[in-house]
């Protein structure tokens, strides 16, 4: 039957313009072989995702020119995985209950998981434990993965989405901070976002609890990271050392949604680098202090605390590359709070301390 399809197709004299094709509004999904030697499929298919609006692609590895022929091909998996991906990144703009959460074009972020393709190449990147969260599925309750920075946090919620995408078809939404957006509308500005990956193409939330709240209400797959950008930017004597502040800041909205916390560590990427200088080091330098003093002030992560640590914070430790070493990230046993009572706070606190020992424990393990 697909043979007789593509033979109608290939005798027919269907074209398509480019204008034409830009104009498609559904969701289309491009089957393509990276084993065709016939002809350049590869190259058409990402013509084709860059015109068309909301397209995703499939690359399989196997398949030759007569990809829909192959018996062990199933086209009827391939849209249905396809139709996770749409499924899991709405979430309405400008909603009443959230500040920033606005609906992911499938197109930017195939292009940029394509450009993130060379750092896992680079990294080779492990996940273990997996078989702990394999029974989960999306939509039966809010899923939060909650883990550590490694230094300056650049593989962390990539790798992890890309991860989730590839695996089970599912838009994991990581919450970051609000340099991080700040840094990604000025390179789009600058308009250098061919060459760089960022993270709201990732489907990053910029982290708040209006945010929170709704991805939790939403039963999304969120990933979290405690620790912030004080954890991926640690000092010399911190590699891999889980900082997060003392109380629980996410538990209770958690538990009020029924959510299933998995703890998780990564360790490996502070590896790659020989830290020269931190923060520390860094603002005894007069002429740094004073840059930073007379920069626009970003907006805290936890604008509801002070944090007298935040300048610091900001600036990223300075170091040199080093071989490239294996990035490993182990996910914990998962913690249900369907029958938790977001109420009781001491309740809360223990299971908030409960999940920094499941990091702990999944790092040194």
């Amino acid at each position: 039957m697909a043979s007789t399809s593509m033979k109608t197709v290939s005798n027919s004299d269907i074209s398509f313009t480019d204008s034409q094709l830009s104009r498609i509004n559904v969701p289309v999904t491009i089957v393509v072989s990276e084993d065709d030697i016939l002809q350049p499929s590869y190259a058409e298919s990402q013509r084709l995702l860059n015109l068309i609006p909301q397209a995703v692609r499939c690359v399989l590895p196997y398949g030759g020119h007569f990809l829909l022929s192959e018996n062990k091909i199933l086209l009827s998996q391939i849209l249905v995985k396809s139709q996770h991906i749409f499924d899991s990144a709405k979430i309405p703009q400008k909603r009443a209950d959230s500040d920033d959460m606005v609906d992911i074009n499938p197109k930017t972020l195939e292009n940029a998981r394509g450009r993130f393709a060379f750092l896992r190449r680079m990294v080779s990147p492990v996940i273990i434990g997996g078989n702990r969260i394999s029974h989960l599925v999306p939509g039966d309750q809010p899923i939060l993965f909650v883990g550590n920075h490694t230094l300056y946090g650049l593989f962390d919620l990539p790798f992890l989405v890309d991860h989730f995408l590839e695996e089970r078809s599912i838009l994991v939404r990581g919450l970051a901070h609000p340099l991080v957006f700040q840094s990604d509308r000025s390179r789009k500005k600058d308009k250098e976002k061919e060459n760089s990956f960022m993270f709201e193409d990732f489907g990053a939330v910029q982290v708040s609890p209006r945010n929170f709240y709704a991805l939790m209400k939403e039963k999304k797959w969120t990933l979290l990271f405690p620790g912030g950008i004080r954890e991926a930017h640690h000092r010399k004597n911190e590699k891999y050392k889980t900082i997060w502040p003392e109380e629980q800041e996410f538990v209770r909205t958690a538990a009020k949604f029924g959510a299933l916390i998995v703890p998780f560590a990564s360790v490996g990427s502070d590896d790659n680098f020989e830290m020269l200088m931190d923060g520390n080091d860094l603002m005894n330098i007069p002429q740094v202090a004073n840059w930073l003093k007379d920069k626009p002030p970003v907006k805290n992560a936890r604008s509801w605390k002070q944090n007298d640590d935040e300048d610091k914070s900001l600036l990223p430790p300075l170091s040199r590359p080093r071989r490239p070493s294996r990035l490993y990230t182990r996910f914990g046993h998962p913690i249900d709070l369907a029958d938790v009572d977001y109420r009781d706070k001491q309740l809360c606190q223990d299971i908030y301390q409960e999940v920094r020992r499941g990091n702990r424990t999944e790092a040194e393990a």
